[in-house]
Order: C-alpha cells, then structure tokens, then sequence
C-alpha cells in the first residue's frame, strides 16, 4: 500500500473510533441531563392554577392524582405535592434524536474536511518526496551516463597515445576531457545539494550561452555555429540554467551533420532561447519523430523538471532535415504565465 494511503486510512480509522467515543459520551450526558432541564422549564407549570392549566397544556407532561407504572412515562420528582407529574418517553426520544442529528451533521462537515485537508497535505508531501526521489535518480543517471562517455573518450585518446606520444592534439583533448568531468561533477553535486528549492538570482542568459559554448569548443570547431544573442536576463538559479543549456546544446550537436544555430530574445514577457541543429538523412531512426519522446532523453528528462519548478516550458519541432528546440523561460521582472 502506499505510504500517502496508509496515512489516510490510518487517519481515518483513529478519527472513527475518537469521534464514535466522542458521540456516545456527548449523547449519554445530553439524556442525563434532559430530564433536569425539562423539570426546570415545566417547574412554573406546576405552580399554575387547573383553569391555567387547562388553558396552556404542555403536550409532553402527564399529571396525575395517582402513581402510574408505565414503561413510555418518565417520573418526575419534587415538582408538587400529592401530584405526580411524567414526561413521555417519545418526547424525550424526540428530543434526543433531534440532538444526534444535529451533532452528527456538524461532525460529518467537520470530518470529511478534514480528511480533504489531510489527503491535500499528505498527498503534496508524498509528491515532492517521489519528486525529489525521482529528480536525484535522474541526475545519477544522468551523470553515470556523461562519466561512462567521458572515459570512453579517454580510453581512446589514450590508445592513441600509446601509438604517437608526441600527439599534442591527443593530449589537449584528454585535458579537455578531464576539464569537462570536473565541470560536469561540479553542476551535478551543486543540483543535488540545492534538490528542489529554487534559487532567485538574476542571470545573464545570453553570458550563460556563451560560457557554454566555449565548454563546448571542441565539439562545435568542427560544425557551422549560428549565434545571435541578446543581452536579456531571468531569475533563476544560475546552476539551472547551465544544466538546461548543457543537455540541449550537447543534443544539438550529438545529432547535427554541419551547423547548430542558438538564437535568443526576449518575447512577451519570456526569455526565449531558440536551439536549431540540422540532421542526417537517417536521424529520423536514430531520434525518432516522435521528439518528444526520444532525442535527449535522460538530459530531456532532468531539462523538463527544472522548467517545471519556474513554470516555464519546452518546445520541440522535428522536421525532415532539421531538429528544433525552444525554451520558454520568465523574463526578470515579468509574472510567469505558464505552468509549464
């Protein structure tokens, strides 16, 4: 079962059993004391003349000149003397059943809001802890999948290097390997000791592309880079973006054959970074056309729920020659309209 329906259940098992001692306390003490309260109303009646009497009966009050013996009366003491006076069993009955009607009512009000209100808390509180469970083993795999690329890479620069030690070019791309592992390691330990708390500082995003293009050097020399930046700013943690912007711009040029083009600009009220890379004949195999659900994949994953944190949003386009992305985030100064 899981833990949020255990807690409710158990929430409203005990609150079953407090409410039913409750009731059975409250209507016990209400019939004890009903004979005392009637008593005290009818007590002037009792004082009255027989012609005031006859004038103003009290339905549910029986006097008599002698002791009565039955089983829907109940006597009553100290109201006269040398008369007997009993109230009807169905009065009291009456009044009682008007009572737990009345009590029941306001108790069930009372509990289903409150069990709306538990099942509200517990399931926000059930859904971020998955979320947070299901966003760090996102970036583990995320990172075991970058490091597992990493090493391959130097596995093979240093079979290189076994046959030419005097490679330079080798040497430079093992060195820029271990750069990117140190800067990879770094973003993800940052996003786990943050998790889901979202930091508000204002970020140069057109500074954030270009710092991560140049991580992306080596990659990009051998492609046609397209760059039209704005100097336009959000509110975020700037840890975030870079991890949004190293997933996007490291599928970008995992799938192009020639150019990637990255433009940004500020439109209706959202920073919007436009991330546009051509792709081979066969891409659609290897993509798939259905964007949405291949491409990034792990990255595409962790990118959407960071956008989900700032209500921003993501859009991908496929087409048959070229794969485009657009992310949606809010300009400073400006309210958020999307959920994301």
């Amino acid at each position: 079962m899981h833990v949020g329906t255990r807690v409710i259940v158990l929430f409203i098992t005990i609150s079953v059993i407090w409410l039913f001692v409750f009731n059975v306390t409250i209507v016990s003490y209400f019939e004890n004391t009903m004979v005392g309260v009637i008593v005290d109303a009818v007590a002037p009646y009792a004082r009255m003349s027989e012609s005031d009497r006859r004038a103003n009966p009290v339905d549910f009050l029986v006097v008599s000149d002698q002791p009565l013996n039955h089983s829907d009366l109940v006597p009553v003491q100290r109201l006269q003397e040398g008369r007997y006076y009993y109230i009807k069993r169905s009065y009291m009955q009456q009044r009682l059943n008007s009572f737990g009607i009345i009590v029941f009512g306001l108790e069930s009000s009372l509990f289903l809001s409150l069990v709306l209100f538990t099942y509200m808390t517990v399931a926000r509180f059930v859904r971020d802890i998955e979320g947070k469970e299901r966003f760090l083993n996102l970036l583990l795999l995320s990172f075991n999948h970058k490091i597992g690329n990493f090493l391959s890479t130097l596995k093979i620069n240093v079979e290189i290097l076994k046959d030419s030690l005097d490679d330079n070019a080798c040497l430079h791309r093992i060195e820029q390997t271990c750069t990117r592992i140190e800067a990879d390691m770094k973003r993800t330990f940052k996003m786990i000791s943050t998790g889901y708390i979202n930091i508000n500082e204002v970020v140069d995003v057109g500074e954030a592309i270009e710092v991560m293009v140049s991580f992306f050097g080596s990659e990009l020399s051998a492609r046609l880079l397209l760059l039209d930046l704005r100097r336009v700013s959000t509110v975020m943690a700037y840890n975030d973006l870079e991890d949004i912007l190293y997933n996007l711009i490291d599928n970008a040029i995992r799938y192009s054959v020639r150019t990637v083009g990255i433009r940004l600009r500020a439109i209706d009220k959202h920073v919007c970074i436009y991330i546009r890379n051509d792709i081979a004949p066969s891409a659609p195999a290897t993509v798939g056309s259905k964007a949405e659900d291949k491409g990034t994949g792990l990255g595409k994953e962790i990118t959407l729920k960071i956008l989900k944190r700032y209500r921003a949003e993501m859009i991908v386009r496929q087409r048959q020659d070229s794969y485009f992305v657009c992310v949606r985030l809010p300009l400073r100064g400006a309210t958020p309209t999307s959920e994301g």
